[in-house]
């Protein structure tokens, strides 16, 4: 199976980090961010092909580091990954191709990063 290069971006340290840990293996390469000027630094840079986001990060909130993702590499596919769930309808408008809540099963995880990379 092909592998997928996923950018975390999360502001929170703990979080930013389980995450890559989960997500790193034969899979998934993942690169992390600390805060939205960040990821959009390392999508131009380390080109992957998904960006899990965080709305609440430092810097520049996730839905608008989406907007800005889509406006420029629009081929990169964004999830949003909060703990918030209201924010489902402002992702989709900023461009998100998922939205997923933290603490949801890890194969539903690996199955959205999937599913937006096309890799189903």
């Amino acid at each position: 199976m092909d592998t997928i290069k996923v950018l975390v971006a999360d502001g929170d340290d703990a979080s930013r980090e389980g995450i890559c840990l989960m997500l790193d293996d034969e899979l998934h390469t993942v690169v992390a961010a600390q805060n939205g000027v960040q990821a959009i630094r390392l999508v131009a840079t380390c080109c992957p092909q998904v960006v899990l986001l965080d709305v609440h990060l430092p810097d520049a909130g996730g839905l608008e580091v989406a907007r800005r993702i889509k406006a420029h590499w629009p081929e990169v596919k964004v999830i949003i990954l909060t703990v918030f769930d209201e924010y489902l309808d402002e992702a989709l408008a900023a461009g998100a191709d998922g939205y997923l809540l933290k603490g949801g099963p890890l194969a539903e995880l690996r199955a959205t990063i999937r599913r937006v990379a096309g890799k189903t």
